[in-house]
């Protein structure tokens, strides 16, 4: 199979009359172009140029492939063109179930990206549960859920889309009041501020760190819950217990500031989360288009 960058290269040079134009005009380096055009040649095994001329003079294998390379390059253009037009022009609306802090994390960076390429498509976005999502997609209420748990993957098929790091933190308030913490031990007196029990952190972070002795931290439960990031986050920096949350969070200024990353040489979590849609149905063209444009970058962190 010929290449079609190749071709287009060979056709821009015939059409320009010149190596230097042709280059000009493709923005590439003239021994680029000329590299590309020794190699087609190799891969042909016919000679496209009678180089004894002083200009671009094509042997008869070269006026052969010419043709039929003009023709392929410009169906190749036109193609291109056409499918950067539908873009621009597609409309609709696409709806989307979230959790309500993925509408200023994640949200705002993948539409910016995705309304650049098709700056007529709407969004309608439902704050919910993962539960919730999941029924609303059962009832066609939404296209698509971002989701922590995909529960039914019968029902549902699950694409990776983003995650990020989780790390323990406290504030140097509490660590004054309340003591150091140098082991994965002395998290046990102290409070620990957690999400719901289907997505709690801390059980999962004892599990990777205790070296087996789980049964000791398996006692130990949440002074406080709560399923919003946000909350966590702002929880911790009150001084008002040991926290996991998103690595990321320590880059602004002001948090990093007031609380201390705990247990550094621990293993830390990493939250994944997926972009959940029902299987076995027909979707329309942008839901498809949103699809593979979520799809095509797997697991960026934001």
């Amino acid at each position: 199979m010929i290449d079609l960058n190749k071709a287009r290269t060979f056709v821009e040079v015939v059409n320009a009359g010149t190596v230097t134009q042709a280059a000009k005009n493709l923005f590439r380096t003239q021994q680029a172009v000329s590299h590309q055009l020794k190699v087609l040649e190799q891969e042909l095994e016919v000679i496209l140029f009678d180089r004894s001329a002083a200009k671009i003079v094509l042997t008869q294998d070269g006026h052969l492939l010419y043709e039929a390379f003009s023709k392929s390059v410009l169906l190749a253009e036109n193609a291109v063109a056409q499918l950067k037009e539908n873009k621009a022009q597609a409309r609709g609306t696409i709806r989307i179930g979230v959790w309500q802090e993925q509408v200023y994390t994640y949200l705002p960076d993948l539409l910016g990206e995705f309304c650049a390429l098709y700056p007529k498509i709407k969004f309608e976005f439902f704050i919910g549960s993962d539960q919730e999502q999941a029924q609303k997609l059962k009832d066609n209420e939404i296209d698509f859920a971002i989701m922590v748990s995909v529960a039914d993957k019968n029902l549902y098929e699950a694409v990776p889309v983003f995650s990020r790091n989780m790390i323990p933190v406290a504030s140097k308030q509490y660590l004054k009041q309340h003591g150091p913490i140098n082991t994965l031990k002395d998290l046990l007196d102290k409070n620990l501020i957690d999400y719901p029990s289907e997505y709690a952190a801390f059980p999962v972070y004892f599990k990777k760190n205790c070296q087996g002795n789980y049964a000791e931290y398996a006692k130990k439960s949440a002074y406080i819950t709560i399923k919003n990031d946000i909350g966590h986050l702002k929880f911790a920096l009150k001084g008002l217990g040991v926290s996991i949350i998103f690595e990321d969070l320590l880059q602004d200024p002001s948090n990093n500031k007031n609380l201390v990353r705990l247990l550094p040489d621990t293993q830390f979590l990493k939250a994944t989360v997926d972009l959940a849609y029902k299987k076995r149905q027909v979707m329309g063209y942008i839901q498809n288009e949103f699809l593979k444009f979520t799809s095509s970058s797997p697991l960026s962190n934001y």
